[in-house]
């Protein structure tokens, strides 16, 4: 029986989006042949993940009865370690109803599907996410005095003036500027500084008020219910924000202005100087300001609240895994998951009296359901388990938010907010797959298939399905998108494509994404074969791809 929903729709209209495995397997095999294959039969409702290094290439189906049959068919990479390049591999995909045709009849189709270039701003935050795994790795020689939040606190003055030293390059994190700031804003948990050399006519005092009474009173703890605290390695029991126009410059500014950085957290202002030269020494995350690179002061205000919470779950996992746990950082496609989730934390729990237009929904989580529209127009071009030295594509930012949502939905006890779960994901030294696999008891390789059959399943009128988790338990996808519906399966009937001719495909596989086949079936039609090969057909996709079947008969 289904869980009770909260159903969420967005409005996108309107809205400027800006930026912010599983071991390696058998070695290849050559693909049995499709009559040696074993018949899948399935009720309508049940679900199979088929792997096929032990099953074979070919997935057979049953002859359908009176009344026809349709499947969804997912053939998908499971690989979950992060590794610099990423995890891909070639295949191709036929479909074969024996008693209509013969493999190879039709001329080839290459379907492959390609990934726009993310822009500059993009970019920089995933070299960010490199640095923090590099910097994780590197002793410390001078410790700063606290890892978790003092209890003695010496907050800091307002009016207070400093300097702060301030990445100058998007492609480096060796080149700084100095930028003098004042505070303007100080209370218990936060103290915004405002760099003295602002653009004219940004930021009224009456703003920097809201967005920081915002965070002091919300968002603070928004955060750290779901994820754990902060250090305080200077002592003053807050986090400081430096709002500045070299934010801002650090993206694209020649151009369109979501190019622009709206803002970004710096692991090693967490070291010493000792060990970085350039540290600020203290929990800082950086922002963006009015009047630099098109950002008009409407949208600064109103998109800073969501860069809050968004960097603040970085810092506080930097923390978490390696000051506290002593581990590597996290792995960037789970920690952009655990930020992005953060947004959506705060369309919940924000009261709407405190968002713009009094929208919460709008504010802080239309960019994430933006973001995952666009993964699913095209999941087979985007990684969800990004490389390790990627620039995230927008796309993959919704990528890393779905997997989220959909773990919390199905493994937390505390729904739809799931902080016993995100706690447990970000408390710990593990990262990535292991962290994943060691919260749910689930191998990796099945939550990734059971995802990937939710994202079109959800909600699909008429379902019957014998399995929870292949649904979103927290939103209504199909209202949220609207009509159409993003992901649209390739359609065959009886092995044959839109055309006519047997149905054919080739691609990549990148890890944790694939392609989406819809296979019916005409009452009293014979069996139809689909074989999963890679690209030459002479054998399996690459082992290091854990290529998987996920297979469900909608009816």
């Amino acid at each position: 029986m289904r869980r009770s929903r909260s159903f969420l729709v967005a409005v996108l209209g309107g809205l400027l989006l800006v930026a912010c495995s599983n071991g390696t397997g058998p070695i290849d095999q050559p693909p049995s042949t499709c009559t040696d294959a074993s018949t899948q039969v399935l009720a309508v409702g049940e679900h199979r993940i088929i792997n096929p290094a032990q099953a074979g290439s070919c997935v057979r189906l049953p002859g359908a009865g009176s009344g026809g049959a349709e499947y969804l068919y997912v053939a998908l990479s499971t690989a979950g370690g992060e590794t610099p390049a990423g995890i891909s591999a070639p295949y191709a995909l036929a479909g074969l109803a024996p008693a209509l045709a013969a493999r190879g009849s039709a001329k080839s189709r290459v379907l492959q599907a390609s990934a726009g270039r993310p822009g500059v701003a993009a970019a920089f935050h995933g070299r960010l996410r490199a640095f923090e795994r590099t910097l994780a790795g590197q002793p410390e020689r001078s410790v700063l005095q606290n890892r978790v939040a003092s209890a003695v606190r010496v907050p800091v003055p307002l009016n207070t003036q400093r300097t702060f030293e301030v990445l100058a390059s998007p492609t480096r994190v060796d080149t700084f500027v100095p930028v003098t700031a004042t505070a303007v804003y100080t209370d218990l948990h936060v103290a915004i500084f405002l760099d003295d050399a602002a653009p004219p006519g940004g930021y009224q005092p009456a703003d920097i008020d809201n967005v920081g009474s915002l965070f002091n009173d919300e968002l603070y703890r928004i955060d750290t219910l779901a994820f754990g605290r902060e250090s305080d390695v200077d002592g003053n029991g807050q986090v400081l924000v430096l709002l500045s126009d070299r934010v801002n410059r650090l993206g694209d500014c020649s151009g369109s202005a979501s190019q622009a950085v709206a803002g970004f957290f710096f692991a090693a202002d967490l070291r010493s100087k000792t060990d970085f030269a350039h540290s600020n020494e203290g929990e800082i995350f950086y922002g963006w300001v009015p009047g630099s690179c098109g950002i008009t002061l409407n949208l600064a205000v109103s998109f800073l609240p969501e860069v809050f919470v968004h960097e603040f779950q970085h810092m506080i996992s930097f923390n978490q895994h390696v000051l506290v746990a002593g581990g590597s950082s996290e792995a960037t496609w789970l920690n952009e998951g655990l930020s992005t989730f953060a947004e959506e934390l705060a369309a919940r729990s924000v009261p709407n009296a405190r968002c713009v237009n009094s929208d919460c929904l709008t504010q802080f989580a239309a960019s994430d359901v933006d973001n995952a529209s666009k993964y699913f127009s095209d999941p087979e071009a985007y990684y969800l388990v990004v490389p390790g030295d990627s620039v995230l594509d927008l796309a993959e930012y919704g990528a890393a938010w779905l997997f989220t949502r959909w773990l919390v939905d199905h493994f937390a006890a505390a729904q739809p907010l799931g902080n016993d779960l995100t706690k447990r994901l970000v408390q710990t030294n593990l990262v990535g797959y292991a962290n994943v696999e060691s919260v749910t008891g689930e191998s990796f390789a099945t939550l990734v298939s059971q995802w990937q059959m939710a994202n079109f399943l959800d909600d699909l009128p008429g379902l019957v399905t014998g399995s929870n988790r292949l649904q979103y338990s927290s939103w209504d996808f199909r209202t949220a998108f609207g009509d159409p519906y993003p992901l649209l399966p390739d359609t065959t009937v009886d092995g044959l494509d839109d055309v006519g001719l047997p149905y054919e495909r080739s691609g990549r596989l990148k890890a944790g994404s694939g392609v989406h086949v819809l296979i019916g079936q005409s009452p009293g039609a014979g069996i139809v074969d689909f074989q999963l090969t890679n690209s030459n057909g002479t054998g399996l996709p690459a082992a290091a791809a854990q290529p998987r079947v996920a297979l469900f008969r909608i009816r």
